[in-house]
């Protein structure tokens, strides 16, 4: 038979258990490393739409303001004389500006460019600057080769080539930059999944750590009360520790009559004088169910939380108090058996959890708040993408107004060799 453990090895052994405020540091560790997962899923998500929208209009305009050039020169060149170059220039100077934003970064009317940082775009990006830098170049010649650089002329075959590579090269600019944020929200959408495991598993820890700390706490409290009573066995060392415990306890005889209630037990249900309740029934408490008077009849160690209504007890004249309202109390009975055999008496402890649970439930609604976050961000950035996806109809769009305005500048080459 082991040896029956001592009354302060037990105080010792429950000193060195997991303690209240280790959970609540493993609860904020938990909180701390949620808030990071979430932080930077809204942070991945805010970059992916800062950083790619702004390109891609970025890409899209190099094409517009370079074919909006050629367009103005082709009309200057054809002897138009209400049209001045500084506008071809101006449109020039713009296309070349976003190219140079592209790899700088800049800002504009229009929003902010973060600069690429991938190395094939930037080279891409590099070679669209170096078509640019030729198509201004041409553009110098034929101005002054004015009168040498019509429709159909060698130089003007030149021009035409080079604008076409140009295009090329700004047409495979936009189309990687389109690939690269797909892939990025592939990446993206994988990363959330990542996070959402990871959020239910670091929930799964805290809450089997919450299921071991109350065992282990049961198991603690069923030790300490078995050690109670062989301090209520001498009657020198029971009152002090009866009288000054910070756990309200009654003592009840075998038919559930109360004997006796520490000060504590008196503070938690509000009552003036043990005298007052001496003699109250235990297996009439209307605050105890059927079930659990059933298991301490049955001699069970039982535990139990519920709540408490004074409101009732005054309601069935059950005995004087000065509480009112209801309050939580977390319950233990213990079965006692005496140094007469047939002579049996019931422990209870009682401890007013009421803070506990209020403060459980406080923790429960910012549960609720931080899911309701989640749920705002997310609508969020499904808008953001729903966003992308409009951004992107509207960049097709401007593929079709590019197409026609190089259909249009087809038909007055052709136009311009008619008349010659």
């Amino acid at each position: 038979m082991p040896k029956k453990q001592t009354y302060d090895e037990l105080r010792l052994k429950d000193q060195l258990a997991p303690t209240q405020w280790r959970m609540y540091l493993l609860i904020c560790i938990v909180g701390l490393m949620i808030t990071g997962i979430m932080g930077y899923g809204f942070f991945k998500g805010g970059r992916m739409s800062k950083v790619y929208a702004p390109l891609v209009d970025a890409a899209m305009e190099i094409k517009l303001e370079a074919t909006t050039a050629h367009l103005w020169f082709e009309e200057i060149i054809s002897g138009d004389r209400h049209e001045n170059i500084s506008e071809v220039w101006k449109h020039q100077d713009q296309a070349e500006w976003y190219a140079k934003a592209m790899l700088e970064g800049g800002k504009n009317p229009e929003g902010t460019f973060i600069p690429l940082d991938d190395a094939e775009m930037r080279r891409k990006i590099k070679n669209v600057q170096g078509k640019l830098k030729e198509f201004r170049e041409i553009t110098q010649k034929r101005i002054e080769a004015k009168g040498l650089s019509g429709v159909g002329t060698d130089i003007d075959q030149r021009y035409d080539h080079i604008f076409r590579s140009f295009l090329k090269e700004a047409d495979e600019v936009e189309t990687k930059l389109q690939q690269l944020m797909a892939k990025d929200l592939r990446t993206f959408g994988y990363t959330q999944v990542f996070l959402i495991v990871t959020s239910i598993l670091l929930f799964l820890t805290i809450g089997i750590s919450f299921w071991y700390f109350d065992n282990k706490r049961v198991k603690n409290l069923l030790l300490l009360n078995e050690a109670n009573w062989a301090v209520l066995e001498s009657e020198a060392r029971f009152s002090s520790i009866y009288n000054q415990s910070p756990i309200g306890i009654e003592l009840y005889d075998s038919k559930g009559n109360l004997i006796n209630a520490n000060p504590k037990c008196l503070e938690i249900f509000g009552i003036r004088d043990v005298a007052a309740v001496r003699g109250f029934k235990l297996f009439e408490d209307p605050n105890i169910s059927d079930e659990v008077k059933k298991k301490i009849i049955d001699s069970e160690v039982v535990s139990y939380e519920s709540d408490f209504d004074f409101d009732k007890v005054k309601e069935l004249g059950l005995y004087e108090t000065s509480k009112t309202g209801k309050i939580f109390v977390e319950v233990f009975v213990t079965p006692w058996k005496t140094a007469a055999p047939d002579e049996e008496r019931f422990l209870v402890h009682v401890t007013d959890i009421t803070e506990r649970k209020q403060a459980k439930k406080e923790l429960e609604e910012h549960r609720d708040h931080l899911e309701e976050l989640v749920e705002e961000r997310t609508t969020e950035l499904k808008e953001k993408v729903a966003e992308l996806e409009c951004m992107n109809d509207v960049f097709v769009g401007r593929e079709f107004r590019i197409k026609e305005l190089m259909d249009k500048i087809k038909e007055l080459e052709k136009a311009q060799c008619d008349a010659f």
